[in-house]
């Protein structure tokens, strides 16, 4: 192939995959205003957007995180301040926010273009030039790697296969002298300082150098100068965990790069074997034995935990559940032709012809096993995948061209046609699943809502300063609460990494509210944040070490695609958590036959109610906790009264009541958390009924306002609770 249509094929490659990142997740910003996807990039953001404001400063702790205690970023500096540079740089030094929030959206596109030309690379020096190309194209709308490198998906993922390949294309220089191991070392720094867990890449390579016959005495530079890159960062974080944290660039990374680099040293330098062996194995069992429980959580995090297994990301690529193996993933990932890529490798590992068949195949396999264990890995193993496809396309045009005579040849391009389209039939078949919008346009608004309804909370581009409020909800929620909300988060979506995580859970499962009101005071929550989705209150129950089955009745389900999955009944436990409270029946008091009585919410109250249409029929909800207003007065002693007053929003009306039976002086108090708008609040006492006006100062302030109810004709004393 010749320099210019190679250079001709390249650029088209790249224009058509820049094309399809782009043009949807554009579209999306222009139609709904929804810019950025998923949680996680939204804090990105707001990191970039911070750096910018401040260059070339970038935040580490941030009190919007994890409020009232704030918290450390666990993320790596390098993949936001390289966006926070190109956004300076393109503003000339004063970049609009508007800017910096476009620079952001298209900067995973940019490393999706690198990933593109380094598969080219890669596959021109393991295969040959047309492998390469082909790879390219392949890799080019695999969504594998194009769900994660879209418009607005401004996370690390992408600069974690970046990072990879890097690696994988320096391991493959044929010289193995110090320039290699230079350009190795570095290569495994940036991609640490792009995300602290490419640590397990630099763990791949360990054996490889270790174990290899090759005796070169710089092999070690590979570990030591990341190590040097690394360190300034790996000082001064207090993550959870300490400073041996496998949050962050934490101390744990120079520990392990240093070990690593020791060992290969000692490899060098010790010719007796056994004696190499025998101190090897007593410095890693002493490094091991030192940091056991932080090795531990790493290695539970990597794989998985109570809390990933929540993230559909971090399940298993095909799962096994009751008996079925769901496959959809697989093939809205990579299509069908996933299912032969262990074949491919055995015919990439009996080719005699290709020198690094078997780096290649190593690599493959373990990135191949990570990604089958763990759906989010798919982005590592997208270009290995392209790679092996292009291989397989190439050798059985390879091998049909040979044996097929005269016109027969026509006939190879058809097959290799027909077995494109049944292997990718079901990726384009369902190509929307792709360019998933997250937040849903009905979550966005509450958002928004939430920033220009609510009062203002302090600090917001000063993230070492501690604001006035913060917001309580569960901690998905986290990262767009403190983006698009402009408000403090008491949980966020680093999880168990941030200090608070179980603070929701707990209060999500309060069963009195004089419980729920403490864990809201003591976190200075001023308005919860809630979504109607009973999966929420499940997983809370899991993270708590509580049993589901004491609030759930657990069902065998199928869900729209069709997959085996578990519906959820609630139980009379579940019915009193404030949660569902709050959600189902919007802090207002329940009476079941069954004896079973729920009391009113007296210190929240309902303040938002999303939008409902055809397609969103169960809405978000924003709670305030007030002080709220005291009705105070007298009547005829042991009198039954209820309170009564009506609340309004555009898709939601409902009456806030409660009832109460007055003591043996006939004194009596409610306590309500709303103001009276158009229709005022009433008290009734037998036939008697009396208006009450409450204004917003009354519910804030928590003033007390009194009564004065006539007397009843007849004394009425209870014989049991009133309802």
């Amino acid at each position: 192939m010749n320099v210019r249509l190679r250079s001709i094929l390249l650029l088209l490659i790249l224009g058509a995959g820049f094309c399809l990142r782009f043009a949807h997740g554009f579209l999306r910003h222009i139609i709904l205003g929804i810019t950025f996807i998923t949680p996680d990039p939204y804090y990105h953001v707001r990191r970039i957007l911070l750096t910018v404001q401040n260059f070339p400063n970038l935040p580490t702790f941030d009190y919007y995180l994890s409020y009232p205690t704030g918290a450390y970023c666990i993320w790596s500096p390098l993949y936001d301040f390289l966006c926070a540079s190109l956004a300076y740089i393109i503003g000339l030094g004063n970049p609009s926010v508007k800017l910096v929030e476009f620079v952001a959206a298209l900067y995973p596109i940019l490393f999706a273009l690198l990933v593109i030309v380094l598969t080219y690379f890669i596959g021109k020096k393991v295969f040959n030039e047309y492998v390469g190309i082909i790879a390219a194209a392949i890799l080019s709308f695999l969504p594998a790697n194009v769900i994660l490198s879209n418009f607005g998906f401004t996370d690390h993922h992408i600069a974690e296969s970046f990072s990879l390949l890097l690696i994988f294309y320096f391991m493959l220089q044929e010289k193995d002298d110090l320039k290699k191991f230079i350009l190795l070392g570095i290569s495994v720094g940036i991609a640490l300082l792009l995300w602290q867990g490419s640590i397990l890449f630099a763990g791949i390579i360990f054996p490889y150098l270790f174990f290899s016959k090759l005796r070169y005495k710089y092999t070690f530079i590979t570990y030591v100068l990341p190590l040097l890159m690394i360190f300034p960062f790996s000082l001064g974080g207090n993550y959870i965990g300490g400073h041996f944290s496998h949050r962050g660039l934490s101390l744990l990374y120079v520990g392990l790069l240093g070990i690593a680099g020791l060992l290969i040293l000692l490899k060098y330098l010790i010719v007796n074997r056994k004696i190499f062996y025998s101190a090897s194995g007593l410095i890693l069992l002493i490094f091991i034995l030192f940091l056991f429980p932080q090795l531990k959580e790493a290695f539970h995090f990597i794989t998985k935990n109570v809390w990933t297994q929540t993230i559909v990301w971090y399940q298993s690529i095909m799962s096994l559940e009751r008996g079925y193996i769901q496959t959809s993933t697989v093939k809205e990932l990579y299509g069908r032709l996933y299912f032969v890529w262990p074949i491919i490798i055995i015919l990439v590992s009996l080719d005699k012809k290709l020198r690094k068949k078997g780096l290649f195949a190593y690599f493959a396999v373990i990135i191949g096993f990570f990604s089958f264990w763990v759906t989010q890995y798919s982005i590592w193993f997208a270009p290995f995948y392209a790679l092996l496809l292009g291989y397989f396309l190439y050798f059985l045009y390879d091998f049909l061209y040979k044996r097929l005579l005269g016109k027969l040849k026509l006939i190879i391009a058809p097959i290799i046609g027909i077995i494109l389209f049944l292997g990718f039939q079901p990726v384009f078949a369902k190509y929307s699943f792709t360019f998933e919008n997250m937040p849903a346009p009905k979550e966005y608004v509450a958002y928004t809502w939430l920033r220009d309804s609510t009062e203002s909370a302090s600090y917001f581009a000063e993230p070492t300063k501690k604001p006035e409020y913060g917001v309580m909800s569960f901690y998905k929620h986290g990262h767009l609460i403190i983006y698009i909300g402009q408000r403090p988060a008491i949980a966020n979506n680093f999880g168990k990494d941030a200090p608070n995580f179980d603070v929701p859970n707990k209060f999500m499962l309060c069963d009195t509210e004089e419980e729920a009101n403490e864990i809201l005071s003591k976190s200075h929550a001023r308005y919860i944040f809630f979504d109607h989705n009973l999966y929420e209150l499940y997983f809370a129950v899991k993270f708590l070490n509580l049993n589901p089955r004491d609030y759930f009745e657990l069902y065998s389900a199928v869900s729209e695609d069709g997959e085996p999955t578990t519906a959820l009944a609630i139980k009379p436990k579940t019915l009193k958590t404030v949660y569902y409270r709050l959600m189902r029946f919007n802090g207002c008091r329940v009476y079941f036959e069954d004896s079973i009585y729920i009391e009113p919410i007296r210190h929240s109250r309902l303040v938002y109610v999303s939008p409902t249409s055809r397609s969103i029929k169960i809405p978000i909800k924003i709670f305030e906790f007030v002080k709220g207003v005291k009705i105070a007065g007298k009547t005829k002693p042991y009198n039954p009264l209820f309170f009564l007053i009506p609340v309004n929003f555009p898709d939601l009306s409902f009456v806030w009541a409660d009832s109460l039976i007055s003591d043996k002086d006939g004194n009596f108090l409610f306590t309500c958390p709303y103001k009276t708008d158009s229709l005022p609040a009433m008290v009734v006492s037998d036939k008697e009924t009396t208006k009450i006006y409450i204004s917003e100062k009354n519910v804030l302030n928590g003033d007390t306002l009194k009564l004065f109810l006539m007397s009843s004709k007849h004394d009425i004393k209870p014989k049991k609770r009133f309802r």
